[in-house]
């Protein structure tokens, strides 16, 4: 597959590759001495609040879950820190009272954390 891209030469190809190289590389798949041109650097994996766990469950195990889990961990911590929610603080803060920018927010957060466990409910039961 590496090859394939380095080949076809195709701008989605080669913003791709430094990411593919990476994950190779540290999957054991590559060596360093094979590598034909840059590699990204992975994303480091972030412990989240403990108190996610309290929303989406526990943090999957498998891959494509565990992604959906992480994208809803952001999504809360960039709610946290746009609406400067106290550490000590409930994990979405109290309900936004008179603030309409922060409620309708809090809602379209609300809703996009339901569709994600409902996707993640569906991925699961496909992977046996």
């Amino acid at each position: 597959m590496l090859l394939a891209k380095e080949d076809a030469g195709r701008e989605k190809d080669t913003d791709a590759l430094p990411l593919i190289r990476a994950e190779l590389l540290a999957s054991g798949a590559l060596q360093t001495s094979d590598v034909r041109g840059p590699v990204a650097s992975l994303p480091t994996e972030v412990t989240p609040d403990p108190r996610v766990e309290q929303m989406l469950g526990p943090r999957p195990k498998q891959r494509r879950t565990r992604g959906l889990w992480d994208h809803g961990a952001q999504m809360i911590a960039e709610y946290r820190e746009r609406w400067s929610v106290p550490d000590d603080a409930p994990l979405l803060g109290a309900p936004p009272a008179a603030d309409e920018s922060q409620a309708a927010d809090r809602d379209a957060l609300d809703q996009q954390l339901k569709r994600l466990r409902r996707l993640m409910a569906r991925t699961n039961k496909a992977r046996p």
